[in-house]
């Protein structure tokens, strides 16, 4: 590199596309989606683990606590399922979780009043 100039080197990154492209095709091979399983959110093929699940998992905690949380996925499936995750974000608000939703309004009236006697 010389001073002041960025050199680029385009077959270098060719190569480490080509082989980002081919990973992301594998990882695309992995993640199924039925509708009659978990509602069609994207699992982990052969499994009904969900494939964002386990791309949030891999990110926060690693491979390794990934694959004790889940010993039928191998380290490879985990980080291409992770890199389909990062690669494919949600594009629809999330579901809430049904503790999360707001309960219904309680009507409010007059107190009764209870005679002791």
């Amino acid at each position: 590199m010389e001073k002041g100039r960025t050199v680029v080197s385009v077959a270098e990154e060719r190569a480490r596309l080509g082989k980002t492209r081919g990973r992301l095709a594998q990882a695309k091979g992995l993640v199924v989606r039925h509708p009659e399983v978990l509602g069609g959110e994207p699992c982990v093929k052969g499994t009904r683990i969900p494939a964002y699940l386990v791309g949030a998992l891999a990110r926060k905690h690693g491979v390794a606590e990934v694959r004790a949380a889940y010993p039928s996925l191998t380290p490879q499936t985990i980080e291409l399922v992770a890199l389909y995750v990062e690669a494919n974000p949600r594009r629809e608000r999330p579901r809430q979780a049904e503790l999360s939703k707001p309960k219904a309004a309680v009507k409010r009236g007059k107190a009764k009043r209870v005679r002791l006697d």
